[in-house]
């Protein structure tokens, strides 16, 4: 529920880059291929329910079919069955590959989430009301742009205001 919030609250990026960076998802978490994502995990236990889906189906085809032996209902001569058996499992493949790199997506857009809701700045801020520095938890006194500069992922420019270029210069 909390993580639905979170997609939510942070739609509304500004930068293109941080939505990249947002539903980017590593090469090592997976890879790319028919239009969707897929992990290398999923591939490796897709291929494991393949195998106890394949010996499955041969024990139920001998037990309610009665095959002649467990071997040849294994290695089917039928071109329908095998046909079906490997569309069957492909499925498989292709479904518990496409779930986990889904996972892996969700988990990395929460933690750039997670990451970019931890750069704000929120709260009461002790400022000194005469030289505007920021009080650190340290009790140490910082100007304003270190505090942003630290706190936030914000950086500073600085110019010179029309109001002041007329008295200063």
């Amino acid at each position: 529920m909390e993580e639905k919030a979170l997609v939510r609250e942070f739609s509304g990026f500004e930068h293109m880059e941080q939505r990249r960076r947002l539903f980017n998802i590593s090469r090592r978490d997976g890879f790319k291929m028919f239009g969707g994502y897929f992990s290398k995990q999923g591939l490796l236990l897709g291929l494991g329910f393949m195998a106890v889906f394949w010996v499955l189906e041969t024990f139920l085809h001998r037990l309610f079919f009665h095959a002649e032996t467990f071997s040849d209902a294994f290695f089917s001569t039928d071109p329908n069955e095998v046909w079906m058996r490997a569309f069957i499992a492909l499925l498989l493949l292709f479904w518990t590959s496409y779930t986990m790199a889904l996972k892996a997506r969700n988990r990395h857009a929460i933690e750039v989430i997670l990451k970019a809701k931890s750069k704000i700045i929120k709260g009461l801020i002790p400022v000194c009301s005469y030289c505007k520095k920021v009080r650190y938890s340290d009790g140490s006194w910082h100007g304003i742009e270190r505090f942003v500069t630290d706190k936030s992922s914000a950086e500073f420019t600085h110019g010179i205001c029309p109001e002041c270029m007329g008295r200063v210069v």
